[in-house]
């Protein structure tokens, strides 16, 4: 057990996190807002690739893989204090820091005693958010002692070719991967580097557990002899680094079937038979589809392997007894948008595609990140990435990456700038043109013409006579709707599939997977508005997730009716449990049977709307949806789905529920989950006061019975606030709110005529009584506190005078994240 106050470390660390970028080495990726473990990876890679097929030369390379013992332990604060005002941090701000790290205590339990409080002398607390940082800090050093040896000769990086940078070490948190040639020289500056760094850290090496590897034309007596110097095992390769495979070789599907057997394990442990389709849902999106992510970050995992953890997905979602399996949707549609009639899962070849156009997107916007570097020099010297191939001998993760350059070269194009790069007829220009570039033939100017040529610089506009005679009628519409601005702004690639122009990985998923099934042929109407219109209501209906996908299931006649089960299993009996007709189809299962047609006389709700039946069970939930309320359609849904129970308690256990009970069931049903989330009208509005120290000095919550618009509401709590804070006597206040409109009425009451407006202006009025007040922005996670007092004064008829016991952890931890 760990003591230390997480307000101080939240503090110190957010003023620490926007400076590391610019004092921490490319080299190290972790912890670093706009660094990716996956640098590391692409990076370490290539290296071992390089390693792997060097063959040639007298001079051998070498990487080693350190094992630091208990990193985070054994940290001297000495060490770390020296650190930090080399970097030039300020005495005050490292005491600062030194106070955070020394004022730890420790306590145990042995044989159910307590015993404690001890107080370390040296190492770093993990589990806080300062931490993390500290320790990049340190390893900072280690760095720079490597860079100045490199820098002086003394040890020589590993180039995986000619113009690329070196690289003579890896960091990712305590991960460390040193590279360099393979000479005593270089065993000898390791040695010392590790003893210096050592001494002065206080961090050790644990040489068991590291690894050296070589290249394949250093010579075994060297090997050996650099091996037992540093007294390191030597192996053929590093297993992984970082959690992957270091090196995937021909049988790639040997390498990645660790993925599959997680998620075989995860899919065998859950008991299905207890687990609705609902929570089945839930496990495959939240638990199994997650399991191979970080792999396809950087690796195009095998088509067949996919297919396989596909069918494992299948096989858990359509359970049945004794494990017989019925598939009642292809995977293509289970897939599919919710909001197009499937069910939202993921397709992994889609999937695995966007995550690698993600890290091709990266090494095109930034061609000069580390990695970037790396593999420009290796794979398209002077270049751009989007004219790159293959080349010889690539390594495994670069023909992943450039497998998704067909993805991005259907989502990118450029922003035209001044115009003076872009080529009318070659570039992707034009975002409103299928694909982006003019359709029609160029006849009338040169290939080489660049699209500032069709600018009229007197008018800073496009030379319309100009456009109009060399385009067709549709090219020219696109172009002149493309604005130009009189600011020569250059030529920028953005992303055409989001409003930002920034690359997304959504978008780029939804594009994967319209371009693998534009083979597969679709319905017409699958795109309609009508239908994303009637999926909508259905998946946004009030009512438990089992009912929904029931719904869903009704809607893509999915369901083990008489048809659909004659159809896959000749000879079982299709007769209606309910009433013995001789077919049991959707219509007369939920509609025209006598069972159901008791139940909806029971339910009240209008006969004309649910009698209504038109062509399928589809159109009917929709046709009901539109026509019914939101109360009386969450009802229908529910006895639908009573419907459905009671035709399987008679057709499982020949249980025979009468339709009052079937009604009464289903309301009762819908009743409880509706009290679980309740909507009302009403607003719920906390304040809470606290010190320069942040210390609470007074709270309160209060539930105003007033249907207002969020906007009004935000400006009602202000009110409320800046009253309490006067009746207090606190003569210097500064009132925090999250509303970013509401602080800009607050600072400058630039719309007085708006709707809160007068709400503005008493606030505005009771500040003048203050000493001091002023208004801050702040973000929502900042003001947490606040927000559950409201949460819970709605949740109470009355207002509550204690303060929820939920709440009171958050007091003490509401600080900026």
């Amino acid at each position: 057990m760990q003591c230390g106050n997480a307000n101080y470390y939240k503090c110190i660390a957010n003023r620490l996190k926007p400076l590391l970028d610019k004092i921490i080495s490319p080299i190290q990726s972790a912890f670093i807002p706009g660094r990716f473990i996956t640098n590391n990876v692409l990076i370490a890679f290539e290296i071992n690739h390089f390693l792997k097929n060097k063959n040639w030369g007298k001079l051998g390379h070498m990487t080693l893989k350190l094992d630091i013992s208990k990193a985070y332990d054994k940290v001297e604060w000495s060490f770390l204090r020296q650190v930090l005002l080399k970097l030039g941090f300020h005495d005050h701000f490292v005491q600062l820091i030194l106070l955070c790290v020394s004022s730890v205590s420790y306590s145990f339990v042995l044989n159910g005693r307590q015993f404690g409080n001890i107080i370390p002398e040296r190492g770093l607390r993990q589990g806080d958010p300062l931490s993390p940082y500290l320790f990049l800090l340190c390893t900072e050093a280690f760095s720079s002692l490597i860079t100045r040896t490199e820098l002086t000769g003394q040890l020589k990086g590993i180039r995986v070719s000619r113009g690329a940078p070196s690289i003579s070490h890896l960091f990712f948190a305590d991960d460390t991967l040193l590279c360099c040639q393979a000479t005593i020289d270089s065993m000898e500056c390791i040695k010392n580097i590790l003893h210096v760094y050592g001494k002065a850290s206080g961090q050790e090496i644990n040489f068991h557990k590291s690894v050296v590897v070589f290249s394949k034309n250093t010579s075994d007596t060297l090997m050996t002899t650099i091996a037992e110097g540093l007294g390191i095992r030597r192996a053929d390769k590093h297993d992984k680094y970082l959690g992957l495979p270091s090196i995937v070789g021909r049988s790639k599907k040997i390498v990645f079937d660790s993925i599959r057997d997680r998620i075989w394990r995860k899919v065998s442990s859950w008991s299905e038979k207890q687990l609705s389709q609902a929570g089945r849902e839930v496990l495959i999106k939240a638990v199994v589809q997650a399991i191979p992510m970080y792999s396809m970050s950087v690796f195009r995992i095998p088509d067949g392997l996919l297919h396989e953890i596909e069918s494992m997905i299948a096989k858990f979602w359509w359970n049945s007894v004794e494990n017989r399996r019925i598939y009642w949707l292809s995977w293509d549609q289970l897939c599919t948008s919710k909001f197009r009639g499937g069910l939202g899962l993921r397709d992994l070849r889609a999937f695995n595609s966007a995550m690698l156009a993600k890290q091709f997107w990266r090494l095109l916007v930034y061609p000069k990140s580390l990695v970037g570097q790396v593999l420009r020099a290796r794979y398209y010297p002077g270049l751009s990435i989007l004219k790159a191939e293959p080349g010889s001998r690539p390594s495994f993760t670069w023909r992943s990456i450039l497998s998704s350059k067909a993805l991005i070269r259907a989502g990118y194009r450029w922003r035209i700038g001044d115009g003076r790069t872009s080529r009318i007829w070659i570039d992707p220009w034009i975002p409103r043109l299928p694909s982006f570039r003019p359709q029609s033939v160029p006849n009338s100017l040169p290939p080489p013409t660049t699209v500032c040529h069709l600018f009229d610089y007197d008018s800073s506009d496009w030379n319309e006579p100009l456009i109009s005679s060399i385009f067709d009628h549709n090219d020219c519409a696109a172009i002149l709707s493309l604005p130009l601005t009189r600011a020569h702004l250059p030529v920028e690639i953005v992303w055409h599939f989001t409003r930002s122009g920034s690359f997304s990985f959504k978008s780029a998923y939804h594009l994967a997977f319209s371009q693998n099934r534009l083979n597969i042929p679709q319905s017409s109407s699958m795109n309609s508005p009508t239908l994303k219109k009637g999926w909508q209501g259905t998946w946004n209906a009030k009512v438990p997730n089992k009912v929904r996908v029931f719904a869903w299931r009704l809607g893509t006649n999915s369901l083990p009716l008489g048809p659909n089960l004659s159809r896959r299993i000749p000879g079982i009996d299709v007769l209606c449990p309910l009433c013995q007709a001789p077919e049991e189809i959707d219509k007369h299962t939920f509609l025209l049977c006598p069972f159901a047609r008791m139940v909806w006389a029971f339910s009240d709700l209008r006969w004309d709307v649910i009698s209504a039946w038109p062509s399928n069970a589809r159109d009917w939930i929709f046709s009901v949806n539109q026509k019914l309320d939101k109360t009386d359609f969450n009802l229908f849904l529910v006895i639908c789905w009573a419907i459905w129970w009671c035709r399987n308690q008679r057709w499982a256990q020949n249980e025979v529920v009468s339709p009052e009970q079937t009604i009464a069931f289903a309301r009762n049903y819908l009743c409880a989950f509706s009290a679980m989330f309740r909507e009302t009208s009403d607003i719920g509005i906390g304040v809470i006061a606290r010190d320069s120290q942040g210390q609470c000095l007074a709270w309160t919550a209060l539930r105003l019975h007033k249907n207002i618009s969020p906007a009004t509401a935000e400006a009602w709590a202000a009110r409320i606030a800046i009253q309490f804070a006067a009746r207090h006597g606190w003569p210097n206040i500064v009132l925090e709110v999250d509303c970013a409109p509401l602080h800009v009425q607050l600072v400058t009451f630039s719309d007085r005529l708006s709707n809160i407006g007068p709400i503005v202006h008493d606030i505005l009025a009771l500040s003048s009584s203050f000493s001091h007040c002023s208004f801050s922005l702040v973000r929502r996670s900042a003001n947490e506190v606040a927000h559950t007092l409201a949460r819970n004064a709605v949740s109470n008829e009355e207002g509550t005078n204690i303060l929820p016991i939920h709440s009171c952890n958050l007091v003490l931890t509401d600080l900026p994240s």
